[in-house]
């Protein structure tokens, strides 16, 4: 390495973590005088992040670390790998002169340069000085020692050899340990024309031989003028390490400074009194879709405007010479068109860098995009009259909003997710019998139930808590009470209300009172009842007309047997057979009677778990003499591990009796009936009645479960019977479904959610 150079050139093996560190201190250049310039780095990945990093610089990059050797000009070799292998290879390839430097540990880029010093730091600026030493004795041992002491005082130093006549001397010793040659007679030393010979024995005698004895170059000092030596020598390394530390010290300081420019979140340049750009930081080049080239060097006009001299002398306010005249910061709006024809405005602040008197003074520009900001503020300045404007027809739009709120006739209240009322409709108002004042505030289930705690079970199920957790419209049927006690039925909808983050902020729970559209829908459902008793009548008559006659055959039987007198044993028997087949026949119309005075009993819904198998069976006994004698066979297909469900067992009678009826009067001619249950995923119970009939066309599958709709002819039905399937089976939370093909025959399929206990 050439130590009277005033930068070095740098090349890099291994580009991966450290290399990369290492990379962003030194590259790019910030200065043409920059005292360390990367020229090349080398790694065996070609997508390693430090020669990505290189090639956006456009240095050279090298997949082999030996090419690197082959750079001209090459002072510092740098190994980052941490590999001792590329380590040797490098240093016994590397050619002289060249520096090889190991990073065997992590370095950030900081501590690089503290590496460099502490080598850089050891060179020289001349050819070593040849020193000969005459006198072998305790001086010479210690001024070797103190030559010697490091690796840069031998690179600075060579030293010829010790003459002394007596091979024990400690000077003698010393030398030979550190294999420094050792002569008996000074005249040999002599003989190689040292640079300085080093008279270290006292003897004048021996300094006046030396002296009559030396070339003309060649300079003598005793012992005393050796320690002034030694001292000037070290303060002159001491004076160069220094000098190279605060070169060093002042790039890094320097590279820091560039980084914190770089990155700065406006755009910066800086400009001299010529308006030349001399400095540019990363944001500006990145902002203005520029690189360094196009602006370092150019005029600032030219850079942002395009033109070919001052903005001043084209209209706009240029305060590049007001600040250089008054030395203080002052500050401009103005526009710049990029290169799609977009206009942008930018708040241009310069300040100086340096007072008046310096020459070759200089400025900082910084430029803040305040585009958006000038749009906002123009803006604005021409809707604030529309803004008014606006203000008043929401005021006018409030008091519509609330007059058509309180005109409704549902109930109204705007709900918290914590049940806290926010807002309520006069129609609410004054079925509680409160003002607004006494119900904003409190909770929900205070106001409508006059409880203390959130509706809840199967019961009193809350849709607010469904639609909160739900995130959709929720439903159910409450009981409300008004300001005298009354109870009222309504039908309760809550509505969810989201913020920006899709989170339920608010609930609108709108509530109908349903009360008598349930007392109509009782009476429906008796109405039906009764419908699909008047229908059972004359099946019921034979039911129990037959087992009547042959009960009236028996005992007139039985009368005739005994009028004769003494019952013979032959005839006892025939008495005890009669009176058991009179006891079927009487059970058997006990039976039919029970199960029908059970269906045309008029009760209030109760919920409790049942079995569907149980109830499909007791249904069919009411229908089984009619359906027999109009030729249907019955196929009952029931799963025997049915799991319960929750449902009012008269309901759901009521419900297969008109499938089963309906089933019948599809088969006028006879057919197959076929009964089905199994469970299904979910967990579910599902029940199947379907029937080989004359089928439902399928246009007519949205209307066949609204009340009154019918296709018999008149006087064959009132058209409720599906209607009232349909409502029965919605309030088990199940759902009906219909599927038929005309001519082959209709399946009616339904599904109800299984019985959980605890539930």
């Amino acid at each position: 390495m050439n130590p009277g150079k005033q930068s070095y050139n740098i090349a890099l093996v291994g580009a991966g973590r450290q290399g990369m560190a290492i990379l962003e201190a030194l590259a790019p250049s910030r200065r043409v005088d920059q005292p360390l310039r990367v020229v090349g780095v080398a790694d065996q990945n070609l997508e390693a992040p430090g020669i990505l990093y290189a090639r956006r610089q456009n240095l050279p990059v090298f997949p082999c670390a030996l090419d690197l050797t082959q750079l001209p000009e090459l002072d510092i070799l740098v190994d980052a790998t941490g590999m001792v292998s590329v380590y040797e290879e490098l240093m016994a390839h590397c050619p002289a002169g060249v520096m090889v430097l190991q990073c065997n540990r992590p370095h950030d880029w900081e501590n690089f340069w503290d590496l460099i010093t502490k080598d850089l730091s050891f060179s020289e600026r001349y050819h070593p000085l040849k020193i000969a030493i005459m006198g072998g004795g305790r001086l010479c041992q210690q001024v070797l020692q103190q030559i010697t002491g490091g690796l840069s005082s031998l690179r600075r130093i060579s030293i010829l050899g010790v003459a002394d006549p007596d091979p024990e001397a400690p000077g003698i010793q010393e030398a030979a340990v550190l294999g420094i040659p050792t002569v008996r007679d000074y005249p040999t030393l002599l003989a190689q024309e040292p640079d300085l010979v080093l008279e270290l024995t006292g003897d004048p005698e021996v300094r006046k031989s030396i002296i009559q004895k030396k070339s003309a170059q060649t300079q003598v000092i005793d012992h005393i003028q050796s320690r002034l030596f030694w001292e000037l020598f070290q303060k002159e390394e001491d004076r160069l390490r220094l000098r190279v530390e605060s070169e060093i010290k002042l790039a890094n300081q320097r590279n820091q400074f560039q980084k914190i420019f770089d990155y700065l979140p406006d755009s910066v340049l800086v400009l001299n009194q010529d308006y030349l750009v001399e400095e540019v930081n990363q944001t500006f080049l990145t902002n203005f879709q520029k690189n360094a080239e196009e602006v370092v060097g150019e005029h600032c006009y030219k850079v942002l405007h395009q033109l070919s001299e001052p903005c001043d002398r084209h209209g706009m306010v240029c305060p590049l010479p007001q600040v250089l005249q008054e030395c203080k910061p002052a500050q401009v709006l103005q526009y710049y068109t990029d290169s799609d024809g977009v206009e942008h405005y930018y708040e241009i602040t310069i300040s100086p860098l340096c007072p008046p008197e310096i020459a070759g003074r200089r400025v900082i520009e910084v430029i803040k995009d305040i585009t958006t900001r000038q749009q906002l503020e123009e803006a604005l300045k021409k809707s604030e009259e529309q803004t008014r404007q606006l203000f008043k027809q929401a005021a006018k739009e409030k008091a519509f909003l609330e007059t058509i709120v309180n005109s409704i006739e549902d109930h109204m209240m705007v709900i918290e997710p914590d049940y806290r009322v926010v807002e309520v409709n006069r129609a609410l108002l004054k079925m509680v019998g409160l003002r607004r004042r006494d119900t904003v505030g409190k909770y929900c289930y205070e106001i409508s139930h006059h409880l203390d705690k959130p509706c809840s079970g199967p019961d009193l199920p809350c849709p607010l808590r469904d639609a909160v957790v739900l995130g959709k419209a929720c439903s159910g049927t409450h009981v409300h009470f008004d300001k005298d006690g009354r109870e009222h039925y309504m039908h309760v909808v809550c509505h969810p209300l989201f913020d920006e983050a899709g989170k339920v902020t608010l609930v609108i729970n709108v509530a109908r009172d349903v009360t008598k559209e349930i007392a109509s829908r009782a009476r429906m459902l008796h109405d039906d009842k009764m419908t699909s008793l008047g229908k059972l009548s004359a099946s019921v008559v034979h039911e129990i007309n037959n087992p009547m006659t042959g009960i009236m055959n028996l005992v007139k039987l039985m009368q005739r047997i005994m009028g004769k007198g003494l019952l013979s044993e032959t005839e006892s028997a025939k008495m005890h057979e009669y009176l058991d087949l009179i006891y079927g026949e009487t059970s058997r119309v006990s039976k039919t009677v029970s199960n029908l005075l059970a269906f045309s009993r008029k009760t209030s819904p109760e919920f409790k778990p049942v079995g569907l198998n149980a109830l499909l069976t007791e249904t069919l006994t009411l229908t089984e003499y009619q359906l027999r004698l109009q030729g249907i066979t019955v196929n009952c297909q029931f799963d025997p591990d049915l799991m319960p469900v929750l449902a009012d067992p008269e309901q759901m009678k009521q419900v297969f009796l008109n499938l089963i009826l309906n089933a019948r009067d599809a088969m006028p001619d006879g057919g197959v009936l076929t009964l089905k249950t199994k469970n299904y995923r979910r967990p579910g119970v599902m029940v199947q009645i379907a029937d080989t009939g004359i089928g439902i066309p399928k246009e007519k599958y949205s209307s066949i479960f609204e009340p009154f709709y019918t296709t018999k002819k008149a006087g064959s039905g009132a058209g409720l019977g599906l209607s009232v399937v349909y409502g029965i089976i919605q309030e088990h939370k199940g759902t009906i479904k219909v599927d038929s093909i005309v001519g082959q025959g209709t399946t009616f399929t339904i599904r109800l959610p299984a019985y959980k206990q605890g539930t």
